[in-house]
């Protein structure tokens, strides 16, 4: 009984083998990648203030060197929005996000997660304030 590499000793089986798995290959290689497609509508959205829009999101609000820098407002499909600091396209400093199904929070921002003091409102009404690290609230 020979084993799997014994079949490609022979340059038949070499062929045989490449010829089999080339429609794969082909089909792998042409179907187009999605992109993040991105669009400036309106102002500078370089060096300035501009507004931008994505498959499923959109900002408007102050631009450096092409990323979110300053104040701005994001709005995604799901119904989120965020309002306030960004730093090198990150929700950093003060700011606040509300999600759809009415949850709330207000407070610093740190590379895109609740990071210092803030408070986090939900729909029940129930509020938590206090220190939150990386996105998880750790007390008071």
């Amino acid at each position: 009984m020979s084993n799997f590499l014994d079949i490609f000793q022979h340059q038949e089986s070499k062929s045989y083998f490449i010829l089999s798995i080339l429609p794969i290959l082909l089909l792998l290689f042409s179907c187009d990648a999605p992109e993040i497609r991105k669009e400036c509508i309106s102002g500078d959205c370089h060096n300035g203030e501009g507004r931008i829009v994505w498959y499923t999101m959109k900002y408007e609000g102050a631009f450096q060197l092409g990323k979110m820098h300053g104040q701005g407002r994001m709005g995604w499909a799901d119904g989120r929005q965020y309002d306030g600091d960004w730093v090198d396209g990150y929700q950093e400093g003060q700011g606040s996000m509300r999600w759809p199904e009415g949850k709330y929070y207000e407070g610093l921002w740190l590379q895109g997660l609740p990071h210092g003091e803030g408070m986090l409102r939900f729909r029940d009404g129930r509020v938590i304030r206090g220190r939150f690290e990386r996105g998880y609230y750790k007390g008071d």
